[in-house]
């Protein structure tokens, strides 16, 4: 009995560190992508509209608008408890960049231009 448990644990052992070290992580996967694209916080939206091409979706709304594990990035810059912050415009726009990878960023219009404050890079069908 105690063989076939050795047995069982060893193969089960064995099988999880195949998977987990035979498939990149989509953190693995993302982090490449940001090294390989050389973003930048404050590139404006025409930078990313000519690395991209046009955005799947692209709106303005007040920031109080944008809570949420998604929007977290936008607290380094505008925090959704400051009162002060809450109607200032942003600007989200996203790109399906790959079947497996996507991108958001978040603008706020300064200098004349739609800078980019925050960007992440998701997997499609990620739960936030």
């Amino acid at each position: 009995m105690k063989w076939i448990s050795i047995v069982i644990i060893s193969f089960s052992f064995i099988y999880a560190m195949t998977t987990i070290f035979s498939q990149p992580s989509v953190i693995a996967q993302s982090s490449k992508y940001y090294e390989e694209n050389d973003i930048h916080n404050g590139e404006s939206d025409l930078f990313y509209v000519g690395k991209y091409g046009p955005p799947a979706h692209e709106f303005i709304k007040p920031r109080y608008k944008f809570s949420g594990e998604y929007n977290i990035g936008l607290n380094q810059t505008y925090r959704i408890t400051n009162p002060e912050f809450k109607n200032v415009p942003i600007k989200e726009m996203l790109w399906h960049l790959r079947g497996d990878l996507n991108l958001t960023c978040w603008f706020h219009y300064k200098d004349g231009e739609w800078k980019v404050i925050s960007y992440i890079f998701w997997p499609p069908g990620a739960k936030f």
